[in-house]
């Protein structure tokens, strides 16, 4: 009886997923449904740029790049 239970709790959870897989598609369209990103804020492109070992998108910094070689390698690759 109690290896029934178990395989019965294992053929619950594929059911789930099967329904999950079918169902789950259709909601997320219609929660995507809504406006864009955007839609509601105004995006201009902004060159990225070093100070000291810091690099900076406009005036918000991004992350610490340390070596002025790796600099250049940054700017030619861009932002990995």
């Amino acid at each position: 009886m109690f290896e029934g239970r178990i395989y019965l709790i294992i053929f619950d959870e594929y059911l789930a997923a099967i329904v999950v897989s079918i169902i789950g598609p259709f909601m997320v369209r219609k929660c995507m449904s809504g406006s864009r990103l955007k839609d509601i804020v105004d995006i201009e492109y902004v060159e990225p740029h070093f100070e000291e070992a810091g690099s900076h998108v406009d005036n918000i910094y991004i992350m610490n790049i340390g070596l002025s070689a790796r600099h250049d390698i940054r700017s030619f690759y861009g932002m990995e």
